[in-house]
């Protein structure tokens, strides 16, 4: 453009849309369906509670988000103990796998005071949502207040501000973030590998041997499927939700384009925030919590 000059730079993103994109009528369609029968998260959360939290015959057995909640009910546990165990936990897995961290950083002061909150609500029968005080972990890229954007490299460290539509979202349900997970370096990997952090074990490993995770959503993946929290905030451009659930076995979604808001500054068309959790249940709910419209100037 000669109108620029010499000194001008333009910054242009790749941009990656479907081959057919919502018109307006199917937009207004889609907008009529969600009024006249509107999603109710109570019973979607409350669906097949008794099936999901049937007792094991292994020693070892997942907890789901309503193992969490119907505890939180019932006084058995509050979010408080729940938080304690994990921080101490994941200290000692850092402290001892200083070569394959998954979860590379922590605002425990901050933890603590959301889930003393949270203990209060259930206490005072006044819960925030269908997911108060569930544990949950995020990718290392996803913008998420009390953390910083690292991209799992030693070299970039951005502050953040403000939350992410669906971190919103879930957060409005009552979520109590643990921390932010480890990550393929910068996302470009379906390894899971990592130089800085060391790169996190495939739980599934076995003799000793060490898996990989995949990516780049490795250390998310290998948290819930080592049990460590029952839901994850991934993402995923060409793979990286999909591969490490894949390999780790556990339920992870990449969302269809423009169903989960994500406003970021690398790929935004083609890379999309998507839950993962150990079983399709729980990933559904947080699916329909995380979904939602934003103001995004690469949206079209």
């Amino acid at each position: 453009d000669e109108s620029l000059g010499n000194n001008d730079t333009q910054h242009l993103m790749p941009l990656y849309y479907p081959v057919h994109e919502m018109t307006k009528d199917e937009a207004e369609m889609h907008q009529r369906m969600v009024k006249e029968a509107p999603l109710n998260l109570k019973a979607l959360a409350d669906a097949n509670v008794e099936a999901l939290s049937s007792a094991s015959k292994d020693k070892f057995r997942y907890w789901t988000i309503s193992d969490y909640t119907s505890r939180y009910l019932d006084g058995s546990i509050t979010p408080t103990q729940v938080v304690d165990k994990l921080i101490n936990i994941i200290e000692e897995m850092n402290t001892r796998n200083q070569n394959s961290s998954v979860v590379t950083q922590m605002n425990k002061e901050e933890l603590r005071l959301q889930a003393a909150e949270s203990t209060k609500r259930y206490q005072n029968k006044n819960i925030m949502g269908v997911l108060d005080g569930v544990p949950i972990l995020v990718k290392d890229e996803i913008p998420t207040v009390g953390h910083s954007v690292t991209l799992g490299t030693s070299f970039i460290s951005d502050r953040v501000e403000k939350d992410v539509l669906p971190i919103i979202k879930l957060k409005q349900q009552g979520v109590l973030i643990v921390g932010k997970t480890n990550q393929h370096e910068i996302g470009i990997g379906t390894t899971g590998f990592n130089l800085l952090h060391g790169t996190p074990k495939n739980p599934y490993g076995r003799d000793g041997r060490h898996y990989y995770t995949g990516g780049s959503t490795s250390g998310s993946a290998a948290a819930v499927a080592m049990g460590l929290v029952p839901l994850a905030v991934g993402s995923d451009g060409g793979g990286s939700i999909r591969i490490p659930s894949g390999l780790c076995g556990i339920v992870g979604l990449k969302a269809t384009y423009k169903r989960v808001a994500r406003d970021c500054s690398v790929g935004c068309s083609v890379s999309h925030a998507g839950p993962m959790a150990n079983n399709v249940h729980d990933a559904a709910l947080a699916y329909a919590i995380m979904a939602g419209e934003a103001e995004n100037d690469h949206r079209r």
